[in-house]
């Protein structure tokens, strides 16, 4: 033990106490990751396909009013008159690139899907590694620590009542 040369007990025992503070803190930023993952994988699972099937709906319902709009415009308006359609011709066409949107947004979210799948499962083997970490291999080290510490605080007694 005199080979030691610990010059600070106290720094070794604060140590130790940051360690307990740092297992907490990684322990709560893991679970808020994992949160976070959730939260998010919910989200792109759920809420935004669902909002752009109903964008799509709507659109779709505005197209078919829209087509039957100018269908109506064209069997009423004479030939010569064509310039007369062109408001309806002009709403077709704003719901066909909106209809068009919505079905390009929804295969943006299958694919976004699949690509977040694959970093989760990525996330969650890093994630895992550090629970191991956390759970097992850090209280094994603070549990040595500690166990060391104690000899340390005898010999550290037996010194001081040996120079009093």
């Amino acid at each position: 033990m005199a080979d030691a040369r610990v010059h600070s007990l106290e720094a070794l025992e604060v140590f130790l106490h940051q360690l307990r503070d740092f297992q907490e803190r990684i322990s709560k930023h893991q679970e808020e990751a994992r949160t976070e993952m959730q939260r998010t994988t919910s989200w792109l699972e759920g809420e935004v396909p669902l909002y752009w099937r109903e964008q799509a709906r709507l659109a779709e319902r505005h197209w078919v009013e829209a087509r039957e709009a100018l269908l109506q415009c064209q069997s009423v308006t004479r030939a010569d008159d064509h310039p007369a359609c062109t408001e309806h011709r002009k709403r077709l066409a704003k719901w066909t690139r909106r209809l068009s949107l919505c079905e390009q947004r929804l295969k943006a979210i299958k694919q976004a899907q699949l690509e977040w799948d694959r970093e989760v499962q990525t996330l969650q083997l890093k994630i895992q590694h550090v629970a191991d970490l956390v759970e097992s291999r850090l209280p094994v080290a603070r549990h040595h620590l500690d166990s060391l510490l104690e000899p340390l605080r005898k010999y550290a007694e037996l010194q001081n009542k040996e120079g009093n």
